[in-house]
């Protein structure tokens, strides 16, 4: 039988099964210090973010147009204009176009009247074939 709990006979722990990195052991057995890693901030900062990179936002230099407020264009906007005679004129001359057109649509979309006066025909074609 092995030796009990991996020891060596001169009694030392025996050897591990996980890889020593070479880079922190000498051949003794000894750790000797690893290498400090030393970073140049500057030059990642110049590499990956460069003064004059826009990442994709525009930048406008110009201030701002001003904002004049004029009360009569909200009214307008609104809804009430204030010229009576212009707004009746056009709003009866919208109401003729918009009642055209409401009665041309449904002329035009008349499905269920459609439907209804192709299962007449087709009942009648039934009959006239039994009939036959």
């Amino acid at each position: 039988m092995a030796s009990g709990g991996g020891k060596q006979p001169d009694g030392r722990p025996g050897k591990g099964i996980l890889k020593q990195p070479s880079n922190f052991t000498l051949d003794n057995g000894s750790r000797r210090k690893s290498h400090d890693m030393k970073w140049d901030e500057a030059n990642i900062k110049a590499t990956f973010h460069p003064a004059d990179k826009t990442y994709g936002h525009q930048k406008v230099d110009e201030p701002p147009t001003p904002y004049h407020f004029d009360p009569e264009l909200q009214k307008e906007e609104a809804g009430g204009s204030t010229d009576k005679s212009k707004d009746a004129k056009a709003s009866s001359e919208d109401r003729v176009k918009n009642e055209s057109f409401e009665s041309k649509r449904r002329a035009h979309y008349n499905e269920y009247q459609a439907v209804k006066l192709a299962r007449h025909l087709m009942d009648e074609e039934d009959k006239l074939e039994k009939n036959k």
